[in-house]
């Protein structure tokens, strides 16, 4: 069965031209691994991505992945949808990198964007435990909520056209404590999905 993320995102990939910033690990044959799913069902994929090793990697699998980076980089090319799957909290400019999405999209094109829940349960709990003291992600230069993001989007001229949530698939104690959470309240959710188009 799809994960929650791709169960809320396939029907924008089906058979769609996709773009997607820098990309996750790969898993062939792993229906719940999101860069094989946007590469199997996408009608075409192309990835880029900044590590010049790890596109590489990819392409040797036969997967369209360039070499650049996501602020900057122009193909010269539209697409369909555009995805930035957990990637807006690593790079240095975001507002610069929403502005580079719109050379790559068209009248009806969308742009996803996911990334972790600066408020969810998890990191409220373990704030509160650490004093206030919470370790980040070494990778991860900001922290969103969807009220934040939505303001940068608004502020490039973006329309939003829809707030998703979910949760990793996690079967432990603290899977269930989060996901009992996140029923009482979405915004405790760990990730959130936001789907934009260009006003």
């Amino acid at each position: 069965m799809k994960n929650n993320k791709i169960n809320l995102l396939h029907k924008y990939i089906l058979n769609k031209n996709v773009l997607e910033f820098g990309l996750g690990d790969y898993h062939p044959k792993d229906e719940n691994n999101f860069v094989y799913h946007l590469n199997k069902f996408s009608k075409n994929y192309t990835g880029i991505e900044l590590n010049e090793k790890r596109a590489k990697s990819f392409q040797k699998k036969n997967i369209n992945v360039i070499c650049g980076n996501a602020e900057t980089k122009k193909l010269n090319k539209k697409f369909d949808t555009l995805v930035a799957d957990n990637f807006i909290e690593h790079i240095d400019n975001p507002g610069i990198f929403l502005e580079n999405c719109k050379s790559h999209m068209k009248n009806g094109s969308y742009l996803i964007l996911s990334t972790p829940n600066a408020f969810s349960i998890n990191r409220l709990i373990m704030g509160l435990l650490r004093f206030g003291n919470l370790p980040q992600y070494k990778e991860h230069v900001f922290l969103f909520t969807p009220q934040l993001l939505t303001e940068l989007l608004r502020r490039k001229k973006y329309k939003i056209i829809s707030y998703n949530y979910y949760n990793n698939d996690s079967n432990n104690i603290k899977g269930y404590f989060i996901k009992y959470f996140s029923k009482i309240s979405k915004y405790f959710s760990e990730y959130f999905v936001i789907i934009a188009k260009l006003k």
